[in-house]
């Protein structure tokens, strides 16, 4: 069994999509057939979590639109947070080499201010969802 799945490819996954594509559970034949068809989703960022209200609000306009029970919208409006670290001083450490033999992180002996901040950790929220939703949701 495990052999079987070792040999997955991903012709043999774009395979299935595209007969899930015309399933007859309405989810996964939207989700498959965007994918597909390239549909991608839209996504928000911001600094700030999204309110849950929010997000309820999004789910329940997907909900009426794709008539489709409120607990399947889960599967079309995801919010979350991303952490990105340009430059990790303990993963991507860049240490400059000294005429005397020194070594020194870079962030730590640069001038430039860039470098600094992109040592420092950023972090955003996002909120992801079907193209189709109009702006009025976001304004």
């Amino acid at each position: 069994m495990l052999r079987d799945f070792l040999k997955l490819d991903d012709h043999d996954i774009m395979g299935a999509v595209k007969v899930w594509a015309d399933h007859s559970d309405k989810t996964l034949a939207t989700l498959c057939s965007d994918i597909v068809e390239r549909r991608t989703f839209r996504i928000r960022l911001r600094d700030s979590a999204w309110e849950p209200d929010r997000i309820a609000r999004v789910k329940q306009a997907v909900a009426d639109h794709m008539k489709i029970p409120l607990t399947e919208a889960d599967r079309f409006v995801i919010a979350d947070r991303i952490v990105n670290n340009a430059y990790d001083v303990a993963q991507d450490r860049i240490e400059l080499l000294y005429k005397d033999g020194t070594l020194r992180d870079i962030a730590e002996a640069s001038d430039n201010l860039g470098i600094q901040a992109m040592s420092r950790p950023v972090e955003k929220y996002y909120l992801a969802y079907p193209r189709w939703l109009g702006p009025e949701w976001f304004e």
